[in-house]
């Protein structure tokens, strides 16, 4: 006898309201993906507001309840909400399920390995000949596994980037003035090289990269916006000096300041 069995399993997409529900509780597993759209759903005690990423788990014995509607602060927007779900049971899933602590709303990346597995789950029970329930166990079980990899993978990265943005924000923040790297470590609490390293692993650049890209942005919005000399510019801008600023406009522009200045920004100088 296989440790699975499929009750239920499909894409589900909503043009019109629609509500569902399990006030007593469900009588087996729910998994439930949303990939498209949003919706209102009853996860951990309260409703709340499901987007695409949001995986939903649920267990038997958990009271459930979906409501898909137009959003009150957006009126004028249609309706349309579309998700996986997947509705099951079993000794196996009684098993994994027991391994850890779920919770019953996650984020996870619209992994497109994840939502393989979750379509061919989906074709296999809606086969028009006889379900090969020994391929479907197995599938179903490659998806809660892979969910469980998804859940993982995205918690590490959460982490990081929470941190990552700190960073970032603080740069944004302190960006028209000098400062060191290690005032940003400082303020995530963390080493100059693991600052310097998460940072580049999450952005793809450097923090000195980045913090010149925010100045020049700052220093050409002066430029076409006030009456500040180049010097007052470079000044306030966090450059330092005004042969700073000026090498490292022109190593993006091509062209000086002056005549950045002068042409009235990049449209005019095409």
């Amino acid at each position: 006898m296989l440790a699975t069995e499929i009750l239920s399993c499909a894409y589900s997409f909503h043009s019109q309201p629609f509500q569902d529900g399990y006030p007593n509780g469900l009588d087996c597993y729910l998994f439930r993906l949303q990939t498209d759209g949003g919706c209102e759903a009853l996860a951990d005690g309260r409703m709340q507001r499901i987007e695409p990423g949001d995986l939903l788990l649920f267990r038997p014995g958990d009271k459930y309840q979906l409501i898909v509607s137009k959003r009150q602060a957006e009126p004028e927007s249609g309706i349309a909400s579309g998700d996986y779900y997947v509705m099951c049971r079993g000794e196996w899933l009684d098993e994994w399920w027991n391994r850890k602590s779920r919770p019953q709303k996650t984020r996870i990346a619209l992994d497109e390995r994840l939502l393989t597995i979750w379509r061919a789950l989906v074709l296999e029970k809606r086969r028009f000949e006889e379900e090969d329930r020994e391929m479907s166990d197995y599938l179903l079980r490659s998806l809660c596994l892979g969910l469980d990899r998804a859940i993982a993978t995205q918690s590490v990265l959460q982490s990081r980037s929470f941190i990552a943005t700190r960073m970032k924000n603080f740069i944004d923040e302190h960006a028209a003035r000098p400062f060191r790297i290690r005032e940003v470590a400082d303020h995530v609490g963390l080493s100059v090289s693991r600052t310097v390293h998460l940072f580049k692993e999450c952005f793809g650049t450097t923090i000195m990269q980045y913090t010149q890209q925010v100045r020049l942005s700052l220093a050409e919005d002066r430029m076409k916006y006030s009456t500040l000399t180049l010097e007052q510019i470079a000044d306030t801008c966090g450059f330092g000096s005004y042969s700073y600023f000026y090498r490292v406009f022109r190593n993006k522009h091509g062209v000086s300041p002056a005549h950045y200045r002068e042409a009235g920004g990049p449209r005019s100088m095409t």
